[in-house]
């Protein structure tokens, strides 16, 4: 079973379905006339589902041979489709292939970015797959859609990719620690502020991993209302707490047998 709901499945069943729709003859078992709301449909009903791959396929090159490159909405619906059913065969690199074409097709469809994020995910290629799924997200209608994308985004790759502590040691001993950033993520032993510095730290059995917070970002800054609340609202580990589960994105600055320090690092989901 798939460890996760692929994004073009949940976010793409009612994508798409407001526009114009134009008209093309599709072979999907009888002789018939689809508009594009009819196909998508006709193939949202189909996505998901690994027993109906060669209907989805059957009806999304039914689409692509009836013409649909004149509607490049439409186009990059049916290349988006056979990708997420090339997708559900197994078969990652045509998926990949389709999806591209359907977002070269319609470049501004949110769909087509999310169907391209599964399919390199299931080559392991975790971190194009999260750009592509950033792209999906900024093309969705309202900003709340989009925040809610770039959240999945977000918890989607963290779940992939991120090493608990002890993982961290592992990988350093091993000699397998990237140089450039890497995804933590536990549930924090101490918090400290003060001094210029913003720190907190996680515990496990084989030492104590500390993670130096950069500065919030400028325009993220907020200014205290009252003298009590000076320096609180510009702390980078301001709502951090003991016993918080967090994952941290940083760099690794130096280790030893039982410690490890990062640098650079942010709050990356909580």
């Amino acid at each position: 079973m798939r460890g996760i709901l692929c994004f073009g499945l949940l976010y793409g069943i009612f994508f798409c379905l407001f526009a114009v729709p134009a008209s093309i003859r599709a072979e999907t078992g009888a002789d018939q006339i689809l508009s594009r709301m009819e196909f998508a449909a006709r193939a949202s009903a189909l996505a998901g589902l690994p027993g109906k791959v060669h209907e989805l396929i059957k009806l999304s090159d039914a689409a692509l041979a009836g013409g649909v490159d004149n509607d490049p909405a439409y186009a990059a619906l049916a290349h988006g489709y056979k990708s997420h059913a090339l997708w559900l065969r197994n078969d990652y690199a045509r998926a990949e292939a389709e999806a591209r074409q359907a977002v070269n097709a319609d470049p501004g469809a949110a769909l087509s970015y999310f169907f391209l994020a599964d399919a390199l995910n299931a080559q392991l290629r975790y971190d194009d797959a999260y750009l592509a799924c950033l792209h999906g997200a900024e093309r969705r209608g309202e900003a709340a859609r989009q925040a809610e994308s770039r959240t999945r985004c977000r918890s989607d790759y963290a779940r992939r990719v991120t090493l608990d502590p002890a993982a961290v040691f592992q990988a350093a001993k091993n000699g397998r620690l990237p140089a450039d950033y890497i995804l933590v993520s536990g549930r924090i032993a101490a918090v400290k502020t003060g001094q210029g510095k913003n720190e907190i730290t996680f515990v496990c059995d084989k030492g104590l991993l500390t993670c130096r917070l950069a500065p919030v970002a400028q325009g993220m800054q907020l200014a205290p209302m009252t003298m009590a609340e000076a320096g609180k609202h510009s702390s980078p580990a301001s709502g951090l707490r003991k016993d918080h589960f967090v994952t941290i994105r940083g760099i690794v600055r130096s280790i030893t047998d039982s410690t490890i320090l990062m640098d650079t690092c942010e709050i990356f989901t909580h």
